[in-house]
């Protein structure tokens, strides 16, 4: 037997929810893989080893910088849209206070791990764009916490192919790492 839901069904929200939140992830995937076949075809393997190897110390830092808000939220919006709004206020005012501490812990440890000059200079690229993805990030799980997954599928399908587009120009026209690495951070805090 199997389970399917009706127009009427409590199911029917999950799933729809779901589902555009399925979607969205797909969004993203699908362009960071044409974004990685861009770049590495763009600038080759030893500029996007590098460009790569920047990315990952911001996504090291993004879990800290997120603090689990997603299910905070969630949960105190699941109890009622009273509750929701105290904890939105609580965590909007951790997460400024939050923000500046991580950004520095961010830099110190990367530029003080890293002994090329060369490499330096992007990470406070990197630390713009962490800060401008965790606003985002905030934003998104506001948005799924009052069930406004809609909202979130149009925001990855405007920014994430958008990125790819404006990176895709901008290595035809000779941008260089550290230009990607602004047009990237831009694109966060465009989405935020």
């Amino acid at each position: 037997m199997t389970s399917q839901a009706h127009p009427g069904s409590p199911l029917t929200p999950i799933l729809r929810g779901g589902g555009l939140l399925y979607t969205a992830r797909l969004v993203a995937q699908a362009s960071r893989l044409a974004y990685v076949v861009l770049v590495v075809r763009a600038l080759g393997a030893d500029l996007y080893g590098i460009l790569a190897y920047v990315h990952a110390w911001g996504i090291l830092f993004l879990p800290a910088l997120n603090m689990g808000s997603q299910v905070l939220l969630s949960r105190a919006y699941g109890q009622s849209a009273d509750a929701g709004r105290q904890m939105t206020h609580r965590l909007w005012t951790f997460r400024g206070l939050l923000l500046p501490l991580l950004l520095c812990l961010f830099l110190a440890v990367t530029i003080g791990s890293e002994p090329d000059a060369a490499i330096q200079h992007l990470f406070y690229l990197a630390a713009l764009a962490l800060a401008g993805r965790g606003f985002a990030s905030w934003c998104n799980h506001v948005l799924v916490a009052n069930r406004r997954a809609r909202h979130v599928v149009m925001l990855e399908v405007l920014f994430r192919p958008g990125e790819l587009l404006v990176a895709t120009l901008a290595l035809n026209a000779g941008v260089s790492l550290t230009g990607l690495l602004l047009i990237h951070a831009v694109n966060w805090w465009l989405q935020a």
